[in-house]
Formats: C-alpha cells, structure tokens, sequence
C-alpha cells in the first residue's frame, strides 16, 4: 500500500496545507523504499497526552512498526488505531490489519511549516532505518528505550548522540533548510529553545542549532563506536538485556542477533 497522509482537521484549507507540506518531505526520501511500506502519516489536530507520558513531555512525533504483539508499541489515540486496524466483523472476529508502520505528530507539532517539516523528517528518516538497516535501527531504539538512564548519564551519552537519531536530526535540518531557508530554520530552532520545557530538550535544540554540513554519521561504524563506549557498564546492560527476554512483547526479537549484541552478552 503507499503511504498514506491523513491530516486530522474540519478546516478543508489546513488539511489541505499540511498534506501539501507532508508530501514535499516525502519527496525528499527514497520512493522505492516508502512505494511499499504501508505507512500511515497521521497529523493530529490535538496532542496525545498518553504518547507524551510514554515518550516525554516534550515529544513531538513518533515513529513505530506496528506489530499485533508489537516491540516499543506506545498508546496510541483510539481514532489513529482504528485506521491501523479495522474491525472485520463478520468477515473476521479478528481486527484486519491496514498499515504496518505508523507515524504521528501531535497538533502543537503541526502549527508552523518548519515545526512539521522538521518533525515529519525526522521520524520519516527513522522508518527508512527501519526498512533499510533493521537490525541497526533496533539495536538503537533498545539503547534509547531500555538502557538504563544511569548508564547513560555515567557514559555521557545523551539521545542525539545513539547514531539513528543523529542521522535523524541531520536529515531533518537539513530538509528543513532547503524548504524554508536557513533563516527560517535558524529563527525555529532558538524559539523551540527559548520554549524548550526539559533541561534535556534545551540541549537537544543546542545540539540540532549547531549542527551543519560537515556533520555526518554512519551508522553502523556509529553504532560500534557507542556500544564500546558503553563496554565499562556491561553488567548493568546485561541484567537489562536478560529482562528483555523475558518480557512477552519481545518474543519476536532475539537479542543475540542483534548487531554487536555479543559485546555484552558473551562471558
């Protein structure tokens, strides 16, 4: 199924604005890969608070692989799931399934073009990691979930530094600059950080101000790089791991096949 854009309003016109937005950020990224993705963009008119207590209160979008028994599924609004899954009664006793992978951004997300566009790029660039480097992508998102925050904090590693959302936020700028201009973006940026709500959103807006050009990741190389940054805290890691495996909503996922997994899970 392509990837489908569904702007949530009753103004026809800012549905209109927004769906025109969501699909030059679209343009930006490889169509033979989204061709088949059966990706739902969802653009709230309102923010989910129950997204935000999962995520932070300074989130702005998600992205997630929508699975039955899914890995990192947060609460979704209930008008979103049920474009995810549809009730098939009387075909079905069973929900059908439309989209596979979801993305959502909150109406306050949604209120200025650059706020969109950034946004938008950002989580788009995440379902690409997915769809192209799965293992990558998961291997990260369980550092950035499941790690625990005192390892974190004791390695001096914060979430703009674990290499997807880097190339995330660089993929984001730089769409931004090139729709809006660098001023613009540059204007966006220092409000979102005189706004910033967190302590760790000021720095994360810092961080993304003085991104530029010469910036670049890798991630594989990258993802190297920040588990052996992360070799002094093994134990730790380890116990964390071990209680992944146990948890039902990781059935699906083997931790030993995971790349660099080895570095902590070997004796």
């Amino acid at each position: 199924m392509p990837t489908c854009v569904n702007v949530r309003s009753d103004d026809e016109a800012l549905v209109s604005k927004r769906r025109e937005v969501a699909e030059r950020v679209i343009a930006e990224f490889p169509a033979q890969l989204l061709v088949n993705a059966n990706l739902l963009c969802f653009f709230d008119s309102a923010d989910c608070q129950t997204l935000r207590s999962e995520f932070g209160k300074a989130n702005r979008g998600v992205f997630a692989p929508v699975e039955r028994e899914t890995f990192c599924a947060p609460p979704w609004p209930h008008y979103v799931f049920e474009m995810v899954f549809v009730d098939d009664f009387p075909a079905s006793l069973e929900w059908r399934q439309i989209f596979h992978q979801l993305i959502y951004l909150h109406g306050s997300t949604c209120v200025t073009n650059v706020g969109l566009t950034m946004t938008f790029a950002h989580e788009l660039q995440h379902c690409i990691q997915y769809l192209r480097e799965r293992k990558l992508w998961t291997t990260n998102t369980t550092v950035t979930r499941f790690f625990p925050r005192e390892v974190l904090t004791l390695a001096g590693v914060k979430v703009f530094h674990i290499p997807i959302e880097l190339e995330a936020r660089m993929s984001s700028k730089r769409i931004a600059q090139k729709m809006w201009g660098v001023r613009a973006v540059d204007e966006y940026i220092q409000t979102r950080i005189k706004e910033s709500s967190t302590e760790a959103d000021l720095e994360d807006w810092q961080f993304v101000r003085d991104l530029d050009h010469s910036s670049s990741c890798e991630l594989a190389t990258d993802t190297i790089k920040l588990f052996k940054r992360l070799t002094p805290y093994k134990a730790q890691i380890n116990r964390t791991l071990e209680e992944l495996c146990s948890d039902s909503r990781f059935d699906n996922l083997d931790f030993g096949e995971l790349p660099f997994a080895s570095t902590f899970t070997s004796e």
